[in-house]
């Protein structure tokens, strides 16, 4: 047995790079410790934590992504085509992977999950629009799980080349392998902050270690996983240009190629500008999402919340204020590790860095808390000389990440996939635990003298108090090392050095081809002609899911381009400004999936005012988060342009909700419009159905809708049915019998395109396929009746509706959201 341990320890030592057989020991010893026999008894724990917990839990609103991800993969729909992965590609390179491997066997991505209708049925409700199964919540977190060993042997090795001991470094290991938000963030949660943290991790180390080119490629990986590390690359920087410094061209040749490289490979075959806008938005999304820090502090503290909810109205430009802190934090980061270059000051600064930018940032996520602890586990491990005050600020840091998580949502939530699968918990359970806390058990009294204290308040004192432990601790030790210590080497070997360059090339070369290789169907007409009437026969790819249509449109009334409405200067008070750009990169990968030749751009408010006199009214104007400006609507020159024939596309809530002034109006706003009363003039009155529960929710596709495969759930109020047909308007959306969730209402010879769901980023695919479907088919120019049907022979032929003008033929299928194709026949006395 121990024969076998030991023979398991050196495969470990070859497979992790590690040289065991170096005469230099950071412990002080003759030989250099040898990382599994070190820590095989933790690891071995943590790995069956991570494994009993992976396959049966998930959180639905980040892991219906990654299922996202891959099912549109099997579809032949790339990484960014469509706005769900708002990451860089690292980790969109494993979801592609998996899911061209099910589509290579012949298989879907119903084998690693199911899309439920949006609130159809208890699952829905519950948890969300998709439920992982069992294989397919343990797929998404096998790279978390590997990312978590590897950062904790660079966390081991960090320890032992700042000269501690093998038992500290052990503990090290320890205090980060077991932490339970390390194992909750990426086994239960399954979020991908774990490979940022190594990439963080093994930059530090190989900084240590003098390996110069390995430290560039681990800061490049981390950023290709996450932004976040970006913030360290002023310190690595400062680092290497130290006067104490020896410096020579093979250094900055090795550092600056290393990262260059790693860019290359990890975002090259990805780089593109619906890259950059998918990541990019993500910095201008809607109020701290997880709301820990300083802005969980102030918007659960009543005595501040009012400030804080001054803050979120103008949440654009108070980011902006956020970005600029973190970036001073990380340039004074590089200067103080450029005055004094020594090892332990540069993991000080580094853990420093990562604290400040967690602290300043607007959406401080449980899940960030992973981009500084490997400092903190240091420090807990035993490596300042006051450890007890760094396992305090770990246990500060777990147990108000871990509250917060039972604030968010019912603990027994987060094992979804057990409850769906299994049985167990049971649903009753779940809907029991959410009931507690909407009835108060999120505000419970902890004293009687402080019964307005909130779960999320607790979770939020106690981060931050840790964060605050943890960084004076760092900050106590900044002047206790003079020396520059010199590390012992790692030296990867050889055919680890392969075997991980295979593996990564492999992982990229499926991830970036897969989706490319799906076919996409190739629609073939032929139409026959009699004295009376014509019919049309379309043959394409048999599916049950491709739908053929037919309708007459007005060529003078096609959509020839595409204004998105982008003004930061107005309220986003819960609105989301990565919705424009996210909606509009959407529909532009659309039109180029589909050959649609619609260019789209954005406008702001001075622009847009200058432009309407003279705009085109075959222009079509979209303002997806609701912010156009009250003054531009009610100064008569936007209703005079519909009424030539110009079209507008609303979508955010209620119409005019956000053009009415400060926040403290918003809500009556939203009351007056919820009775049927539309602060803008020329939407009728009795129109808007207001705000209904989940129950009602549409379902039902409308004639218009199901001809185009468009579905878009409904989500904060409707448009009633009824009236949108008496004032000549069309239901596009789905219904429920009395309420449709898109309506096109005529307004002189032009219209407005109304979306009644949120403008959360949430919603944002939807909104833009629905866009995009409209114009792409000349929908919003049709006129007279349509005929359409489904197609799971592959042929079908469809009488030629009555009309006049041009008849357009339309072939969508719901299994290929990007596809639309599109075809404009002439007709000739009404027939073809």
């Amino acid at each position: 047995m121990a024969g076998d341990c030991e023979t398991m320890g050196r495969m470990t030592d070859v497979f992790s790079g590690l040289d065991t057989s170096s005469s230099v020991s950071g412990a002080g010893r003759g030989d250099t410790p040898v990382w599994y026999r070190s820590v095989r008894t933790w690891l071995w724990v943590g790995l069956a934590l991570r494994l009993a917990l992976a396959p049966f839990s998930a959180m639905e609103a980040d892991v219906s992504v990654w299922w996202g991800v891959v099912h549109h993969a099997t579809l032949g729909v790339g990484l960014y085509d469509m706005r769900l992965f708002s990451y860089p590609p690292v980790y969109g390179y494993w979801l592609n992977s998996l899911g061209g491997v099910l589509h290579w066997v012949g298989s879907s991505a119903r084998v690693l999950g199911v899309s439920y209708p949006t609130g159809a049925g208890s699952v829905s409700s519950t948890y969300g629009t998709v439920m992982p199964t069992i294989l397919g919540a343990f797929s998404f977190k096998i790279p978390m799980i590997l990312a978590d060993v590897g950062t904790g042997w660079a966390i081991w090795r960090i320890a032992l080349v700042l000269g501690a001991s093998e038992q500290v470094a052990r503990r090290s290991f320890a205090w980060w392998f077991l932490n339970p938000v390390v194992i909750w963030v990426g086994s239960v949660h399954g979020q991908i902050d774990s490979l940022a943290a190594f990439g963080i991790a093994l930059a530090i180390l190989a900084l240590l270690s003098d390996r110069w080119g390995i430290a560039g490629a681990a800061l490049s990986f981390g950023i290709a996983v996450k932004i976040s590390p970006a913030f360290l690359v002023p310190t690595a920087i400062g680092y290497l240009l130290a006067p104490a410094r020896r410096h020579s061209g093979r250094m900055w040749r090795d550092f600056v190629g290393g990262a260059l490289l790693s860019a290359l490979f990890w975002v090259g075959p990805e780089w593109s500008g619906q890259m950059l806008s998918g990541v990019l938005s993500r910095t201008a999304q809607v109020g701290p999402v997880g709301g820990l820090e300083w802005t969980g502090i102030a918007k659960s503290l009543p005595l501040v919340s009012t400030i804080y909810s001054s803050l979120a109205h103008h949440f654009v430009q108070v980011t902006r204020v956020s970005n600029w802190l973190q970036i001073l934090a990380a340039l004074a980061g590089g200067v103080a590790v450029w005055r004094r270059p020594t090892a332990r000051h540069l993991i000080v600064v580094s853990g420093l860095v990562m604290m400040a930018v967690v602290s300043v940032n607007l959406v401080a996520n449980p899940e960030f808390t992973l981009w500084f602890l490997p400092f903190v586990a240091l420090g807990a491990g035993g490596l300042w000389p006051h450890s007890r005050r760094s396992r305090i600020s770990v246990a500060l840091i777990s147990f108000g990440v871990l509250v917060f998580y039972a604030s968010l949502f019912a603990p027994a939530y987060y094992f979804g996939v057990a409850t769906v699968w299994l049985g167990i918990p049971a649903l009753s359970s779940v809907l029991a635990q959410t009931d507690f806390l909407a009835r108060g058990g999120a505000h419970f009294a902890l004293w009687p003298a402080a019964n307005w204290m909130r779960l999320d308040l607790v979770a939020s004192l106690s981060v931050t108090a840790g964060t605050v432990l943890g960084a004076r601790e760092l900050w106590r030790f900044r002047a206790d090392d003079s020396l520059l210590v010199k590390a012992p080497a790692f030296a990867p070997s050889r055919g680890a050095r392969v075997s991980v360059v295979a593996t990564a090339l492999a992982l990229v070369l499926i991830g970036r081809v897969g989706p490319a290789l799906v076919r996409t169907p190739s629609p073939v007409l032929s139409a026959t002609t009699a004295a009376v009437h014509s019919s049309l026969t379309v043959r394409t790819t048999p599916s049950p899911h491709s739908v053929v249509s037919l309708f007459h449109y007005d060529p003078a009334r096609r959509i020839t381009g595409i204004l998105f409405f982008s003004d930061p200067t107005y309220p986003y008070e819960l609105s989301d400004a990565g919705t424009v750009l996210g909606t509009e990169q959407q529909v532009s990968s659309a039109f180029s999936h589909s050959k649609v030749k619609v260019p789209v751009s954005l406008v702001n408010a001075t622009r847009l005012e200058k432009l309407l006199p003279t705009l085109p009214t075959t222009t079509l104007l979209v303002d997806v988060t609701g912010v156009l400006p009250e003054a531009l609507v009610r100064s008569g020159v936007l209703r005079h342009w519909i009424d030539l024939g110009g079209r507008l596309a609303f979508g955010g809530y209620l119409p005019g909700v956000y053009s009415s002034g400060p926040a403290p109006s918003l809500g009556a706003t939203q009351f007056a419009q919820a009775h049927g009363r539309p602060a803008w003039s020329f939407l009728p009155r009795g129109l808007v159905s207001g705000y209904y529960p989940v129950s009602t929710w549409a379902h039902h596709q409308s004639a218009w809708a199901r001809a185009l495969n468009i579905f878009y759930p409904e989500a904060d109020f409707g448009l009633r049915t009824p009236q949108l047909s008496s004032f000549g308007g069309l239901s596009v959306g789905n219904t429920n019998g009395r309420d449709a969730t898109i309506g096109f209402l005529p307004v002189g010879r032009g219209g407005v395109l109304i979306f009644t769901g949120s403008d959360l980023g949430e919603y944002e695919v939807d909104e833009a396929y629905a866009l995009t479907t409209l114009v792409a088919s000349n929908a919003l120019a049709a006129r007279g009746q349509l005929v359409s049907g489904s197609v799971p022979t592959g042929t079908i032929t469809l009488a030629v509706p009555p009309g006049t003008g041009p008849l357009e033929v339309v072939v969508t299928d719901s299994e290929r959201p990007l596809w639309v194709w599109t075809r404009s026949l002439p007709l000739s006395g009404g027939l073809l």
